[in-house]
């Protein structure tokens, strides 16, 4: 998750599921040197509001979600992929769920 606005002094949030306990922290990161904020919003816009259609998400410009696909580099190195190619793989994958044509029967 990216921010617009940094944000100060967030506890650590606790959430325990099937008897585990998790401890979600936060720490600032910087920005891959790939991705722009409106790659970010476009990707925002297609994932939640098209394919998911939760309409009533919303990040107020704020808050966005970026997948991070990467790959391993030598010597422990990693390499993030451009929003491009994320999208490109969605856009390429998508199938519909339901054939349009077994609806009409």
């Amino acid at each position: 998750m990216f921010t617009t606005q940094k944000l100060k002094d967030l506890p650590v949030c606790n959430v325990v599921r099937f008897s585990i306990k998790y401890s979600i922290l936060y720490f600032e990161e910087k920005m891959p040197d790939n991705v722009t904020l409106r790659e970010l919003e476009m990707f925002n816009q297609y994932f939640f509001k098209d394919l998911l259609e939760l309409h009533d998400w919303d990040i107020q410009e704020r808050f966005y979600f970026m997948p991070r696909f990467v790959r391993d580099l030598p010597e422990n190195g990693k390499e993030i992929l451009s929003m491009n190619f994320i999208m490109s793989y969605l856009l390429e994958a998508y199938k519909p769920v339901v054939d349009e044509m077994d609806l009409i029967r």
